[in-house]
């Protein structure tokens, strides 16, 4: 059985992508050590670029020896079935192990880790409110900031501080004019500005974007080195549960 896996994908967000080629490549062997993923989806090519999105983010390889597949749909992971809880994360992680981000990538994570100084004390909060309730409310349902403020308060003490990803600027404004300094988030990314706005529309404008790659992947791994993780069904939530060496407990919005 070859270590070797070219995954050739098509679907969704970028962590869909993402989710997909990592469920794929454990399927086809679970010890595989080398993977090169391959975006099919022409709404991720930037200006008619041949380039290949995942290169903003991964370093990664391809020859002849590679075996070549195209992705196939496995099952989702999500608040009703927690990748946390999945018999496969064991395998997930050990697959993650074997991926290099790209030196780009690497750098701005190194960046804000030294700016936010990570320790168990802090919460990561993963917030997505506007597609989600648009688009995914009946697979999901409906929730609001105060869903997620009312769970941060649950736990909050005055030692811990709060690194939040949010998909709106709105969310983020409520926090820090109510826990001040203890709320962490990285300033300027691609962001709706309210939280009832639809970004599957900036999504889909920014998805070929190098921009759109990097913050996001940024983001994931940020919040991989929280000790809390409170998230919403996400495949970028996922992601960082499977890349986390530090996360103690995870809590399911």
């Amino acid at each position: 059985m070859t270590d070797k896996i070219k995954i050739n994908i098509s679907a969704g967000g970028i962590f869909s992508k993402f989710m997909f080629g990592i469920q794929n490549a454990e399927f086809i062997n679970s010890n595989v050590n080398q993977i090169y993923f391959h975006n099919l989806d022409q709404r991720a090519v930037a200006n008619n670029s041949t380039k290949n999105p995942f290169d903003y983010v991964l370093e990664q390889e391809y020859d002849e020896h590679y075996l070549d597949i195209s992705a196939i749909h496995l099952g989702n992971y999500s608040k009703f079935n927690p990748i946390e809880n999945s018999n496969k994360l064991l395998s997930f992680k050990k697959i993650s192990s074997t991926m290099k981000f790209s030196p780009e990538l690497l750098e701005l994570v190194q960046k804000y880790e030294n700016l936010i100084k990570f320790d168990n004390n802090i919460i990561g909060v993963h917030i997505r409110l506007c597609d989600m309730n648009i688009n995914h409310a009946n697979d999901y349902g409906i929730l609001n900031y105060e869903d997620y403020d009312s769970q941060i308060e649950k736990i909050i003490s005055c030692k811990n501080r709060v690194f939040v990803a949010s998909d709106n600027n709105q969310s983020i404004d409520k926090l820090k004019n109510k826990y001040g300094d203890k709320i962490l988030f990285i300033p300027d990314l691609l962001r709706a500005t309210t939280e009832t706005e639809d970004t599957y529309l900036m999504q889909e404008k920014y998805l070929g974007s190098k921009q759109l790659w990097i913050e996001s992947f940024l983001e994931m791994l940020l919040l991989s080195k929280c000790s809390i993780l409170m998230c919403r069904t996400s495949n970028l939530a996922n992601a960082s549960i499977i890349f986390s060496k530090t996360l103690e407990n995870i809590i399911r919005i």
